[in-house]
């Protein structure tokens, strides 16, 4: 579901790895980004978690979720002990500490070599959000909503041209040339 949740509604992995159970809305099929985990060096040879609002204010965002996440996250909700509504969604064993970005960069090391692409990285599955949704007809200020970007710049960073769409927007013009001639 961790997974799921970066390559279809584009959030980080410590988005992710923040939300909690007051953060899914699954009546109304969303999901609020209220907070990030990340490690942070607190001395020589010592790391703590550090939960926190995003970097912007565009990172507070409430963000749809597509229907084939909607039983998923039920189901993972259903399998939680429920120890309130700012338990965190995704921990480590011990159910109380957040879920390490390791252990979801291992799930996804699976998944790329699955499908040959060794190169790919966690973060990339942004790439395929912004792409997905910007192929579907995401104007620019909606991808940026959805990422939790400040610029349009970073917006289109995210994005990714590809060959199949260049085949696609070619046949449609040739279909409007036809028409017109």
């Amino acid at each position: 579901v961790p997974l799921m949740l970066c390559t279809w509604c584009g959030l980080r992995s410590g988005e992710v790895r923040g939300l909690r159970r007051c953060d899914v809305d699954l009546a109304n099929r969303t999901i609020r980004v209220a907070q990030a985990v990340s490690r942070v060096k607190v001395g020589p040879h010592r790391w703590d978690w550090r939960i926190a609002p995003p970097k912007t204010a565009a990172g507070l965002r409430t963000v749809a979720l597509p229907d084939q996440l909607v039983e998923p996250l039920r189901e993972h909700l259903a399998s939680l002990p429920v120890r309130g509504r700012d338990q965190l969604l995704f921990t480590s064993e011990d159910g109380r500490n957040p879920l390490a970005s390791t252990v979801l960069a291992d799930a996804h090391q699976k998944g790329r070599e699955a499908i040959g692409r060794p190169s790919l990285t966690v973060h990339d599955l942004r790439r395929t959000a912004a792409t997905l949704a910007a192929q579907g007809g995401a104007t620019t200020k909606e991808l940026m909503r959805l990422l939790g970007h400040t610029t349009v710049n970073v917006a289109m960073i995210y994005q990714v041209a590809d060959d199949q769409r260049d085949r696609e927007r070619a046949d449609r013009l040739a279909a409007q040339l036809r028409r017109a001639v």
